[in-house]
């Protein structure tokens, strides 16, 4: 089973900090960020504003290149589900069976949006914006001239409309 010394899971900017700082301040250290996306840690509001508006183009949207983490010696696991996280052994188990040990972990999973619990809530057509996939899905259904519902009138609803 792999180990690490420090365990970041979630892929946004609060580990993608983390492991600059754990990084400076331990040089030898072992870090491992994992993220369930398949992609290296990217900053999300742009997501509903200039990166949906195509103002910026997706490249910008990322903190630092995969050769940073490479050079930093800063370890990514993308596309990683975890499934449990014991304390007692200092260990995370991820979909598939793999898992990691860890001397010191943090969690920095951001939150998950309420989806629209409502017969027909699942169909086709109906997004949630959280990632950079979803926004993507998003931006080509209104190329394509559809009109919109938007459903909740918090920050990033406003946003999107």
């Amino acid at each position: 089973m792999e180990s690490v010394k420090y365990l970041l899971i979630g892929g946004g900017l609060a580990s993608n900090r983390a492991a600059k700082t754990l990084r400076q301040k331990d040089p030898d250290g072992s870090i491992c960020i994992v993220s369930e996306e398949a992609y290296i840690p990217y900053n999300r509001p742009p997501l509903s504003k200039e990166y949906l508006r195509k103002e910026n183009p997706r490249e910008k949207l990322f903190y630092d290149q995969k050769e940073y983490y490479e050079e930093k010696s800063i370890e990514l696991k993308l596309g990683c589900h975890a499934t449990e996280l014991n304390l007692t052994d200092r260990m995370v188990n991820f979909e598939g069976g793999n898992g990691i040990e860890f001397e010191k972990a943090f969690i920095a999973t951001g939150g998950r949006p309420v989806r629209l619990n409502v017969p027909g809530g699942d169909l086709d057509g109906i997004y949630c914006l959280r990632n950079l996939d979803d926004t993507e899905s998003i931006s080509s259904e209104v190329e394509s001239g559809k009109n919109v519902i938007i459903v909740g009138g918090g920050f990033i609803g406003l946003e999107v409309a």
